[in-house]
């Protein structure tokens, strides 16, 4: 499983977690930030983008990956709201960070492919790209785990 792969995993049971306000499906997307723009525009709500490229570093011992990613939780808002309606949006978003956390905690690392989450940072956004959104920018360092085995399956060349 490819950590983007492993990432949507997680997303995907978000909207099902009962600590949620209100259950969402997410509309999961991964692109470089030049592009997200363009797919928002198409993009239904609540929508979660995994920002590309992933960096990891090989820990040469372990060799776990730790990759540094950027996801973007967004509601749809409109440019005219005030603060207090923006702020709504936010409730949520910071629940949907919240939750993204406490799964990838939880979540078995042989269902999921991640073995830990650290340096969690969030940000608000407010009216981001010209679709209008508000949501969290959500920063981690992900490990995967350890591959048991090498890939022994016979891939077409």
């Amino acid at each position: 499983m490819t950590i983007a792969q492993s990432i949507e995993y997680i997303v995907n049971r978000i909207g099902a977690s009962p600590s949620l306000p209100i259950p969402s499906q997410f509309t999961f997307l991964k692109a470089d930030s030049n592009f997200q723009n363009l797919l928002a525009d198409e993009a239904f709500f609540p929508l979660c983008y995994l920002d590309a490229p992933m960096i990891g570093t090989l820990d040469e011992k372990t060799l776990k990956i730790n990759y540094e990613i950027r996801l973007v939780f967004l509601r749809k808002s409109q440019l005219e709201w005030n603060w207090n309606q923006h702020e709504v949006l936010l409730n949520y978003t910071e629940s949907y960070c919240r939750e993204f956390v406490k799964l990838c905690q939880n979540i078995d690392p042989n269902e999921s492919g991640i073995s830990a989450i650290s340096n969690v940072r969030i940000l608000e956004v407010v009216n981001l790209f010209d679709v209008n959104a508000t949501g969290h920018y959500l920063t981690a360092r992900i490990t995967t785990m350890n591959p048991k085995t090498c890939f022994n399956e016979n891939l077409e060349e």
